[in-house]
């Protein structure tokens, strides 16, 4: 909501992406040093390198995407991303990870599905219809 704020105030592009990861960067610091946690990493090569993947295309680039499809097509419209993400992932996970589908699983799935659909027939019906003449 951070960059959506700033992009409405005229800056666009990475410069608000970066002052939101930043905030969030400070929330959770802030959090987990309130809460007592201990800060930790495993300074292991495959966890460093995947920790970097991960920053680089699955933060930086995936809250790029994400806001250019915010501010295209809109908050409401780009919600239905934040539901279907998870859902691919699984397939993704099912497919090369060989996870394995239980019921809480398969509840939420359904769940997922049924609240998209329930969200796009309201939306096609609350839709403007136009006047014929």
């Amino acid at each position: 909501m951070i960059t959506l704020r700033l992009h409405r105030a005229g800056l666009a592009g990475w410069h608000p992406i970066g002052i939101a990861m930043a905030r969030s960067a400070v929330c959770s610091f802030a959090s987990t040093i309130a809460l007592g946690r201990p800060l930790s990493i495993a300074w292991s090569a495959p966890f460093v390198l995947s920790l970097a993947n991960l920053a680089r295309i699955g933060s930086v680039l995936g809250f790029g995407a994400s806001f250019a499809l915010l501010a295209r097509i809109g908050a409401a419209r780009a919600s239905y991303i934040g539901v279907m993400v998870p859902l691919v992932a699984l397939l993704v996970s099912t497919l090369f990870k060989h996870f394995d589908w239980e019921v809480p699983t398969l509840t939420s799935v359904g769940l997922a599905m049924a609240g998209n659909l329930l969200a796009t027939a309201q939306a096609a019906r609350c839709a403007p219809v136009e006047l014929q003449r």
